[in-house]
């Protein structure tokens, strides 16, 4: 189901999400009720909640205007919500949750990880598993193969890497070549207002903002919404290592700094790429409108409301990604904990006895996965919630569109019907011309398909469906469907399906459809 690009009337939680911004905001609780008030002037929006209703899971602030009162913070612990604050530019300013794990011995197990090589095992795990992520995320790009196969040589170099400095260079050049592969990835507009927005904010452009010399403050749509998806990210996973009961700020991959949750960090590594395919999946299917962003006087270019919204209460997905992550990192901690003698005791002189790495099992509260093994035969119970975070828009205007599967709203396609009539006219006249499209009965063009299928399947060898899917359809996305018409001479209808991924043509079509791009 699809939302309208205009704030709801009264704040709701979506997938246990609730995202309250604008100024003067108001968190409190009156007679038992969870009260809620924000936006803007004359859009001003409140709600209030029962302890009764299960829905709230987070309570997600965008803006740092406002009050939060002692009694909310209470309230969302008694129903198990966390509350997370992200400023305007993306940085994550608060993110509490419920008290997960205390075991003194985990967390003395983690701070000691980095001197006795478990915490250089777990870091490059997570960096490995993120190249390779990557590379499949940049594989479909017009230049992403040349850009994949120097990521997964890079992801090789880590089975030699002798210390926790050269898996950070490693990342770093990893980097370098996919954010390259990403510059010219494009940003979609509103036909109406693509001539009012600057030139930089039509492409994903470089990774570095211009004004900071590195991610921060982006200048540009595409950087800014991947901004805000990572500070959801960044909250997520840092409300994950508090429930398994680590310490969010003492990472093993990136170093101790003040005010950092380094290890937060760390987790988040390996859920990034995931992150970024929800962003390229945003950037193909949407069209923006120049209201959604606003460019601040320093060129900063900030992410407006009802958008903001939409991005966190992408945040149920990223809790159910992260979730086995920390789960499997805290074990690792566990696992060692026995063999950490309390320096200066004699166990530190004399040699450690074997013990079973299960003898000290951290509790899966997040995945509840000891519980389904258990209760073989239940549904998962952290299963991604469906639909999609950000609906798709129309080309022309960028408003909702009711209908995913088409490009217009009703006000914008009526306008545009005789256009699209003459041009319909005009691919049949060429198609009659050129022999693809001829007088015969429908049974005469289908019988001659049947033999021109057979023909081809007898001499050539049937190539597997998922080649398709992997190297041709991502080109076909971006091209218009009367472009595959013309190629082909099928239908309009079943072109319309190609492009969209629902229907894969023959192969004899494959090698037309590739020389398109």
């Amino acid at each position: 189901m699809h939302r309208s690009n205009e704030r709801d009337p009264t704040p709701q939680p979506r997938h246990g999400v609730l995202a309250l911004s604008g100024y003067a905001l108001r968190i409190a609780v009156e007679r038992g009720y969870l009260v809620v008030e924000d936006g803007v002037a004359d859009e001003r929006r409140s709600g209030r909640f029962s302890k009764i209703t299960r829905e709230l899971k987070r309570v997600v602030v965008i803006g740092h205007s406002g009050t939060v009162s002692l009694d909310a913070l209470r309230w969302l612990h008694d129903v198990d919500a966390a509350f997370v604050q992200i400023d305007n530019d993306g940085t994550v300013i608060a993110a509490a949750g419920p008290i997960g794990l205390n075991d003194a011995r985990l967390r003395r197990a983690q701070a000691l990880a980095v001197g006795n090589g478990v915490g250089f095992e777990i870091a490059c795990d997570l960096i490995r598993r993120k190249l390779h992520a990557q590379a499949d995320v940049v594989e479909p790009f017009p230049t992403g193969t040349t850009a994949a196969q120097e990521i997964r040589n890079h992801a090789e170099q880590l089975d030699h890497a002798p210390d926790l400095h050269m898996v950070r260079q490693t990342e770093a050049n990893a980097g370098l070549c996919y954010w390259n592969a990403w510059r010219g990835v494009p940003v979609q507009f509103a036909r109406k207002d693509f001539k009012r927005v600057p030139t930089h904010w039509q492409s994903f452009g470089a990774r570095t903002s211009p004004l900071t010399h590195s991610p921060r403050r982006a200048v540009n749509p595409a950087n800014a919404m991947l901004n805000y998806l990572y500070a959801i990210l960044e909250a997520e996973a840092r409300l994950a290592i508090l429930a398994v009961g680590c310490d969010p700020g003492v990472g093993v991959l990136h170093s101790d700094i003040q005010a950092r949750d380094s290890l937060a960090c760390d987790v988040m590594e390996t859920v990034r790429p995931e992150v970024d395919a929800l962003l390229l999946d945003i950037l193909t299917t949407r069209s923006f409108k120049k209201a959604d962003f606003f460019e601040r006087r320093d060129g900063m270019c900030r992410v407006m409301p009802p958008t903001t919204h939409q991005l966190a209460e992408t945040g149920p997905r990223w809790r159910n990604a992260l979730a086995p992550i920390a789960e499997h990192i805290a074990q690792r901690f566990m696992d060692t904990a026995s063999y950490n003698p309390s320096p200066g005791s004699r166990k530190a002189i004399r040699k450690p006895k074997d013990r079973s790495p299960s003898r000290h099992r951290v509790p899966t509260k997040l995945t509840q996965s000891r519980r389904r093994v258990a209760q073989e035969g239940k549904p998962r119970s952290n299963a991604k919630p469906k639909g999609t975070p950000i609906p798709k828009t129309c080309v022309g205007c960028g408003g909702p569109l009711k209908q995913g599967d088409r490009r217009w709203c009703m006000a914008c396609w009526e306008p545009q019907q005789p256009e699209s009539m003459a041009k319909a006219r005009t691919v049949l006249r060429e198609q009659r011309a050129s022999g693809l499209l001829t007088g015969k009965k429908l049974g005469e063009r289908q019988g001659d398909h049947r033999r021109t299928v057979a023909k081809w399947n007898r001499e050539n060898e049937r190539p597997d469906p998922a080649v398709f899917k992997r190297e041709i359809w991502p080109k076909l996305r971006s091209l218009q469907v009367i472009a595959l018409v013309r190629a082909t001479g099928l239908s309009y209808g079943y072109c319309n399906q190609i492009k969209l991924g629902h229907k894969t043509p023959h192969p004899r079509w494959w090698e037309r459809l590739n020389g398109l791009v």
